[in-house]
Formats: structure tokens, sequence, C-alpha cells
């Protein structure tokens, strides 16, 4: 998490650059993030570094 008052600074690309390299030295194919669903900026961030929804869980509090 990229806290609000450094955000569009690159920052979390970076990051996710940097565990994307981390995860393919050790031989991983994929890399899976969650997200909340109103979470828009996030969904955005992913989305930009080449994410994509793949599944939806669906929650009720009971």
């Amino acid at each position: 998490m990229v806290s609000k008052r450094v955000r569009s600074k690159g920052i979390g690309a970076s990051l996710i650059k940097k565990i994307e390299e981390y995860f393919k030295d050790k031989a991983c194919e994929y890399g899976l993030v969650d997200v909340f669903a109103y979470n828009a900026s996030a969904i955005n961030f992913y989305n930009k570094e080449g994410y994509h929804a793949r599944m939806q869980t669906n929650i009720k509090k009971l």
C-alpha cells in the first residue's frame, strides 16, 4: 500500500516491478493480487500494470 500523500509518483509501479522481478527469479509464472471491489484507484493501477480480473468473490454479512 502506498500512502495517499505520495501516490502518482511512480512508487507503486516501482514496488510492483521489484516484486515481479523477485518472483520471476524464483520461477513463478503468475502474480496474483487481491483488491477490494470498491477500490477503483487500486483496480485501475493494477490494470495499468497488466493485471486483469479473473475471479469474483461474493460476500454477505450475516
